[in-house]
C-alpha cells in the first residue's frame, strides 16, 4: 500500500496539526447563519413583551371599568336600601345595604392602588372616587345609627349631603369610565398589531434559518462531504487490502485525517506481514502439538491396554493361590490375598476408565437431534434398578439438543450414578434432573441431597484421577467426571458444579440447542 508523507512537526500529533482552517470556516458560517436569526429572535422577544404588556394593560382597564360599574351599583343599592328602610321601617330593605357594606371596602381599596404607568391625574381622580364613595357609605351608616331616624331632623340633612356626594361620584365616574373604554380599545388594537408583527417576525426568522441552513449545507457539501467521501473510500480499500492512492492536499482537519489513514495503511501492511509470519509459525506448532497429542493418546491407550494382562494375571494367580493353598495360609495370609484381589480389581477399573477416556479423543462423533428427556429417563430407570436403594429419582422435561446419542448417554450415566452414590448416605436420598432453554443453549442440571463438597476444591472435579472423597467413603476411580467434561467439550458445551458440604451438589452442563428426533 502507498502511504503519504506527514507534514506534522516533531512532537505534535496529526490531530493537533493545522486544525484551524476548516473549523474556522465552519464557525464563520454558523456565526453568519446565527446572527440574523438572533436579531430576529430579539425582535420577536421585544414584540412578545410589548404584546403581553398591551394585553395586561387592557385586562387591567377591563378590571377597573368593571370595578367602577360595580362600585356605582353598590352605592345606589345601599342608598336605595336605606331610603326604603326609612320610609317603611322594614329591615328587609336593608339587605342591599348590608351586602354593599361587605363588598365596598375591597372595591374602594382597589381605587386607591396605583397601576403601573398610570398618570398622576388619573390616579388622583381614582383616589377621589374612593374617598367620595367612603364618605357616602359613612353617611348612610350614620343615618342608620340615628335614634328614631324617621323623625330626626338630622336625617334629611344627611340625605341631602349624600345626594351631593352621589352627584359628585357620578360626575367623576362618567369621564373615568369613558377614558378606560378608550384605553381598552387602544390597547387591544395595539395588541392585535403586535401579534401581526410577531407573525411577520416569525416568518422572517423561518426564512432566514432556511436560507442559512441551505448556505451551510452547500458549503459543507462542496468543502467537506466530497473529501470525506474520499477518505472513507480509502478506509474501505484498506479493509479490502488494496492500494489507498495519493494523499489529499490542504491544511485542515480532513487532510490531517487523510494523513492518519495513510500512516494506518503503512502500519497495517507491516502488521499483516508479521501476522503472516506468526500464522506460519503457529501452524507449525499446532501441527507439532497435534502430533504430540496423537502420540500421547496412542501411548496412553497402549499402556492401559498392555497393563490389563498383568493385572488379570495377578488377579488370577491370587485366586488360584487362595483356592489351592488356602489351608496352608494363616489369617494374615488370607487377608493379604484378599487385599491383592481387591486392589487388582480396582486397578482393572482404573485401566478400563483410562482406556475409555483415551478412546474419546479418537472416537468419531455422530451428529443428530437428541431427545434428552427420553435419554435421561432411560438412564435414570436403569440406575435406580441397579443401585438397589430407596433413592427418589425424578427427571423433568428437558430441552432438546444435537450430538452423539451414545456419548450423551454416557454423560447422563456418569452424572446420575454419581448423584445416587453420593446421596446414598442420606435417610431419604433425592436426585433431581432438570433443564431449561437459555437462548441458543440447552442447560441441564443433576442435583442431589448428598454429602456435597467444598467449592474451593471445585477446580479438581473434572480432572483425571482427582477425587474429593476417599475410596473408603465412596468407591470410584476419579475418571467419570473427566469423561463428562471431555464429551461435553467435544459437543461445544461446558460443564460445572456447585455445592456445599453436607448440603448436596448440583452438576450442570450446557449444549447447543436442537430439535427432537
Amino acid at each position: 500500500m502507498n502511504g503519504g508523507r506527514s507534514n506534522a512537526q516533531p512532537g505534535v500529533s496529526l490531530l493537533e496539526t493545522d486544525l484551524r482552517s476548516l473549523r474556522g470556516q465552519a464557525l464563520l458560517c454558523v456565526g453568519l447563519a446565527l446572527l440574523p436569526t438572533l436579531l430576529a429572535l430579539a425582535s420577536i422577544w421585544q414584540l412578545e413583551r410589548e404584546t403581553a404588556n398591551a394585553v395586561r394593560q387592557a385586562e387591567a382597564s377591563d378590571s377597573r371599568l368593571l370595578a367602577s360599574e360595580s362600585l356605582m351599583q353598590r352605592l345606589v343599592d345601599a342608598e336605595t336600601g336605606v331610603r326604603g328602610y326609612l320610609a317603611t321601617h322594614d329591615r328587609l330593605f336593608l339587605d342591599p345595604y348590608k351586602s354593599s357594606v361587605l363588598v365596598m371596602p375591597g372595591l374602594i381599596e382597589g381605587f386607591r392602588v396605583r397601576r403601573l404607568h398610570e398618570p398622576e391625574s388619573v390616579f388622583a381622580q381614582s383616589t377621589l372616587i374612593a374617598d367620595e364613595s367612603q364618605a357616602q357609605m359613612t353617611i348612610l351608616g350614620e343615618i342608620l345609627r340615628t335614634p328614631d331616624g324617621r323623625n330626626s331632623v338630622a336625617v334629611p340633612r344627611a340625605l341631602r349631603r349624600g345626594k351631593v356626594i352621589m352627584d359628585a361620584i357620578r360626575r367623576l365616574i362618567g369621564p373615568y369610565q369613558s377614558r378606560e373604554r378608550t384605553l381598552i380599545a387602544e390597547r387591544r388594537a395595539g395588541a392585535i398589531a403586535d401579534r401581526a408583527g410577531l407573525g411577520y417576525a416569525l416568518a422572517a426568522t423561518l426564512v432566514l434559518c432556511i436560507a442559512a441552513s441551505i448556505a451551510v449545507v452547500l458549503f459543507f457539501a462542496k468543502r467537506v462531504v466530497g473529501r470525506l467521501a474520499t477518505v472513507i473510500a480509502k478506509t474501505e480499500r484498506i479493509a479490502a487490502n488494496q492500494e489507498v492512492g495519493v494523499p489529499l492536499r490542504g491544511n485542515d482537519e480532513i487532510v490531517a485525517v487523510d494523513r492518519a489513514v495513510h500512516l494506518m495503511a503503512i502500519a497495517i501492511a507491516a502488521r499483516n506481514a508479521d501476522v503472516v509470519l506468526s500464522n506460519e509459525s503457529l501452524n507449525e506448532r499446532n501441527e507439532e502439538l497435534s502430533d504430540a497429542n496423537k502420540e500421547l493418546e496412542t501411548f496412553s491407550y497402549s499402556v492401559s491396554h498392555d497393563l490389563r494382562a498383568p493385572i488379570r494375571a495377578i488377579d488370577g494367580y491370587s485366586r488360584r493361590l487362595q483356592r489351592e493353598y488356602n489351608g496352608h495360609l494363616d489369617v494374615e495370609g488370607r487377608r493379604l490375598l484378599a487385599v491383592i484381589q481387591e486392589e487388582a480389581g480396582r486397578m482393572g477399573e482404573l485401566i478400563d476408565d483410562l482406556l475409555e477416556f483415551s478412546r474419546l479423543g479418537r472416537k468419531e462423533m455422530k451428529d443428530g437431534p437428541v431427545d434428552m428427556t427420553v435419554l435421561a429417563r432411560e438412564v435414570a430407570a436403569g440406575e435406580k434398578n441397579a443401585s438397589g436403594t430407596n433413592v427418589s429419582l425424578a427427571v423433568g422435561t428437558l430441552p432438546h439438543t444435537r450430538g452423539d446419542r451414545a456419548l450423551l448417554r454416557q454423560v447422563w450415566q456418569n452424572l446420575i450414578a454419581n448423584a445416587v452414590k453420593y446421596s446414598s448416605t442420606q435417610v431419604e436420598p433425592v436426585v433431581t434432573v432438570s433443564g431449561s432453554a437459555e437462548g441458543r443453549l440447552s442447560v441441564y442440571h443433576v442435583s442431589d441431597n448428598g454429602v456435597g463438597f467444598d467449592m474451593k476444591y471445585a477446580h479438581k472435579l473434572f480432572a483425571v484421577f482427582q477425587r474429593l472423597h476417599s475410596v473408603d467413603e465412596f468407591s470410584g476411580t476419579g475418571v467419570g467426571l473427566a469423561i463428562v467434561k471431555r464429551i461435553v467439550a467435544r459437543h461445544g458445551g461446558r460443564a460445572w458444579a456447585t455445592a456445599e458440604p453436607s448440603n448436596g451438589a448440583i452438576f450442570s452442563f450446557s449444549l447447543p440447542s436442537g430439535e427432537p428426533e
